[in-house]
């Protein structure tokens, strides 16, 4: 990923969690979506679920996940990094607000995927768990 989209400022990743939240306090689709994902009640859901989730999805430690707003609109796109910095050819997904889910690498701007999520491009959770 260009280093330039990426924002490894904490509280971007706090506000980033938040509107998460927020849209599925807001929208009971949205909040039903993500506890689906997630695998638990909605008046469960939190950021540490989330993180985790993302973090076992990639097959990563919680501590070398962080995340990027670019993908705002749709959800949330988390990536891996070593030591606070992005991993060149590193694995990076979005969770999308409609509980979707897309794997994402390192090959295009990440603003090329959030298009393709927005055209209906999803990954299967089963597609992350079987062996690249």
């Amino acid at each position: 990923m260009d280093d330039t989209t990426l924002n490894e400022n904490e509280r971007t990743s706090e506000m980033a969690y938040d509107k998460l939240l927020d849209q599925a306090k807001e929208d009971g689709a949205i909040k039903q979506n993500l506890a689906k994902l997630l695998g638990v009640n909605v008046e469960d859901l939190s950021e540490n679920l989330i993180r985790a989730k993302a973090a076992s999805l990639l097959g990563i430690s919680i501590e070398d996940l962080a995340i990027s707003d670019v993908a705002n609109e749709v959800g949330v796109l988390f990536y891996e990094t070593r030591d606070g910095e992005s991993v060149r050819g590193g694995k990076a997904l979005i969770i999308g607000n409609d509980g979707g889910l897309l794997a994402v690498g390192s090959a295009r701007p990440p603003q090329d995927y959030v298009q393709a999520y927005k055209d209906g491009q999803r990954t299967s959770e089963d597609q992350f768990n079987s062996p690249s």
